[in-house]
Parts: C-alpha cells; sequence; structure tokens
C-alpha cells in the first residue's frame, strides 16, 4: 500500500538500513525540523532495538519527524531468504563471498574479519517490496545502507528516481555479498538518470588476516559512502508546473547546502530565478527553515559575487599555460621574473621555494583563526550548517595565502 508520510513543503529522506540508528550521521540532519525520516529495518526486532536506542541516545535533537517501518526492501515484490548474521550490523539478503574470507578491516577499534562478521546465525523468509510500491509520492532523499542490496534497492525505486533529488549509498569495491553490484554498477545506474556523482566518503580498506598489526600497507580499497545529486537541469525540462519546479529547485538547493555544495546550491537558485522569477520569488516567500536559509544564503552570494568575482583570476588558454605566461602578470614583471631566475641557481631557488612555503602556509593558517566569518559563512553558522561554515573560511585562506595563488598574487611567478 502506498504512503504519505512527509508534507510536501518538507524534505523527506528515506533510510534503509536503521538497524541501531545508524542513520543518525545523515548529513541532511543539519538542516533541523523540517526534514522528515522514514527509517526501515528489514529485522522486526531491530525496528523495536532502533526505537529505544534512539530515544535512549536522544539522538532525536533538533531532528524532526521520523518513523521506524519493519519491511525488506528489494528491487521487486518477492519473498527471499534474509541472512541474520553473527554481527547484527551485517544481516542482508546476499550470502557472504567466500572468496573474501582471508581479509579483515581495520575501520572499527579491532581486526574485523569480514568472514567471521558474516557468519550465518539464522536464516528467515520475508515477503520484500520496492520503494515505488511503498510510497504514492517519492521521497526527496534516499540513504541505503543495506548489506550489499544497494542496487536493488534503486532498481526498485526507477520511478521514484525520476523525483529523487540526492543519494546517499555504501558501495563497496570489492563483492562482499555474492552477486552484489560494486561501486561502478551505482554509479552508471544513477548517473544514467541524470544524478552528478559528488565524492566517495570515508572509504576504508580490507587487509590479509594474517599480517602484523601496525606493518600493512595502505591495503586494498573495500568501500564507501557514495553521494550522488539530481542534475538541475532535469527539473527544468520535466513537465510539472512551474511552481514545483521551482520549490523542487529550492529543496534541491538546500539538499546542497547540507552535503557542502555551496557552488551548486548558488547555480541551483540562479536557475530558478532565471527561468520561472515569479514563482521563485513565491517559492522564497515560505517560511519552512530550509526555505529562510536558501534564500538568505542566495542574496548573500549574489551580493559577494558582484563584488568578488570580477577581481578574480580566470583560467588561461591552453596556450598561455603551456608557455608558462598567467593572464594577470605584466610584461614588465615577467622580465624581472625571468632576469632573477637566470641569475640564481636552482639549489638556491628551491631553498627559497621551501622557506616561502613555510611563511604561505603560516599566514594561511594565521588568516583562518583570526579573519572573521564573511557574510556567506555567518549563515551558514546562523542555519547550524557549522561544518561547512568552517569549511568555507578555510577554502578562503587557501585561496588567498596557498603557495602558488600567493606568490602570483605577490607578483612572484
Amino acid at each position: 500500500m502506498q504512503q504519505t508520510f512527509a508534507p510536501d513543503t518538507s524534505i523527506h529522506v528515506c533510510h534503509v538500513g536503521s538497524r541501531d540508528s545508524g542513520w543518525s550521521d545523515n548529513p541532511l540532519q543539519v538542516l533541523g525540523k523540517d526534514v522528515f525520516f522514514t527509517l526501515f529495518d528489514a529485522d522486526e526486532k531491530s525496528v523495536v532495538t532502533d526505537q529505544k536506542t534512539f530515544q535512549l541516545k536522544k539522538k532525536a535533537k533538533r531532528v524532526g519527524n521520523f518513523r521506524f517501518i519493519q519491511a525488506c526492501l528489494a528491487d521487486k515484490a518477492s519473498v527471499r531468504e534474509f541472512h541474520i548474521t553473527q554481527d547484527p550490523m551485517t544481516c542482508g539478503l546476499l550470502p557472504f563471498n567466500e572468496k573474501l574470507k582471508d581479509f579483515m578491516t581495520t575501520t572499527i577499534t579491532f581486526n574485523y574479519s569480514l568472514s567471521d562478521a558474516a557468519k550465518v546465525v539464522e536464516k528467515r523468509k520475508l515477503r520484500c517490496t520496492t520503494i515505488d510500491i511503498l510510497f504514492e509520492k517519492a521521497p526527496d532523499f534516499l540513504s541505503l545502507d543495506a548489506e550489499g542490496s544497494e542496487y536493488d534497492i534503486l532498481m526498485g525505486a526507477r520511478k521514484s528516481l525520476l523525483q529523487v533529488l540526492g543519494v546517499k549509498a555504501e558501495t563497496l569495491f570489492v563483492e562482499y555479498r555474492k552477486g552484489q553490484k560494486v561501486f561502478t554498477d551505482v554509479h552508471r545506474f544513477l548517473t544514467d538518470r541524470g544524478f552528478w556523482f559528488v565524492s566517495v566518503d570515508s572509504i576504508y580498506p580490507m587487509h590479509y588476516k594474517q599480517s602484523l598489526d601496525g606493518a600493512r600497507g595502505v591495503g586494498f580499497a573495500f568501500g564507501g559512502e557514495s553521494l550522488f545529486v539530481k542534475d538541475y537541469r532535469i527539473i527544468l525540462e520535466s513537465s510539472i508546473e512551474p511552481l514545483q519546479k521551482t520549490q523542487k529547485l529550492v529543496k534541491l538547493a538546500a539538499i546542497s547546502l547540507g552535503l557542502n555544495l555551496i557552488d551548486y546550491a548558488y547555480q541551483v537558485l540562479c536557475a530558478a530565478q532565471k527561468s520561472y522569477p515569479r514563482e521563485f520569488v513565491q517559492a522564497l516567500s515560505e517560511r519552512r527553515r530550509y526555505v529562510r536559509l536558501c534564500h538568505d544564503f542566495y542574496v548573500a552570494y549574489k551580493v559577494r559575487m558582484g563584488l568578488a568575482f570580477p577581481q578574480q583570476t580566470y583560467f588561461a588558454s591552453n596556450k598561455n599555460f603551456w608557455n608558462g605566461v598567467s593572464v594577470d602578470k605584466t610584461l614588465s614583471n615577467h622580465n624581472v621574473v625571468s632576469s632573477i631566475r637566470k641569475i640564481v641557481g636552482r639549489k638556491v631557488r628551491d631553498k627559497a621555494w621551501a622557506v616561502f612555503k613555510v611563511a604561505s602556509a603560516l599566514a594561511e593558517k594565521t588568516h583562518y583563526r583570526i579573519a572573521p566569518y564573511n557574510t556567506i559563512e555567518k549563515i551558514l553558522l546562523r542555519y547550524h550548517l557549522d561544518e561547512q561554515a568552517k569549511y568555507q573560511k578555510r577554502q578562503r585562506s587557501k585561496s588567498l595565502f596557498g603557495p602558488k595563488t600567493f606568490a602570483r598574487r605577490l607578483g612572484l611567478t
């Protein structure tokens, strides 16, 4: 039966795999009470535990409405065998791939054996369903941690993905489960459906179990958290009403801010204003917190663009770049630097550059500590996007005092 949970004006996040409330690190929690969470787990006992854990740890602070649902999600409605494993966090529909029995990960505080964690202690027959079957109105954001079934769940959400604005999914680079789709499969599936790939965060390795602590090297890339966002042009080209398009674009901008895609959020809002100016004003008049965030951010960013962007150094043409010519370098200054290079030996120049990099790093660090937040960063802080604000300030300090940019600004290169 299809369900409606979140109001149209709110951001609905659907998280699959809520065992031990592992969804609590979802990046969109920073958007506060305008976010509605629907949390799924296939194991009924786990759902009960999730609810208790959530309340016990008081993770509901500044979080909007939420509900826990017991349901096993897959690519189609069917009855399948669900594996209860020795580590409750690794339960899933797919069996362990014995080819990886010699490996472990070190992402926890101990050496974590892949085969021991996935050892099956019980098998249950469960009735599976899909995102498309469950929801009349598609969620705005999908968050998946389903022990190898992420691709299948996306297959069961093909209709919903036309409306979904972002996806966060645990993706592996090796076939941990038999028949499991890996990162490249998920990447191709989502990019073919109008999503931009953002990043893989928290990449963790696997090592041979027969190895020494402290003497393992970098290991093999095992998995990580992959992020995708919808290409806003897909929304502009859709057949829905202009006001609905604009509201969806504002949601996309808010989600992008939550994911620290600051420049993308600005581009989305620019496109909304340019394409539908009247509806844009109407959409930003709503009192939802995430709408106010988008409004205040857009105003601040647009002002800064008018002041700072014309003064930025633009990309040189390929010809100039490969000839070592900068677009903002005067001919006389270039001659002075060239003359100095001919006089001073390479070793002396290398030592001078090493000293300059130390001074540049000190200047960058000092600027980050003592410089005030600019208007854009203050907006982010006001709406509790603290990490995003700090990241932007670090970028700003680096753009001013990074060794190469600092040297260019001083006319040394």
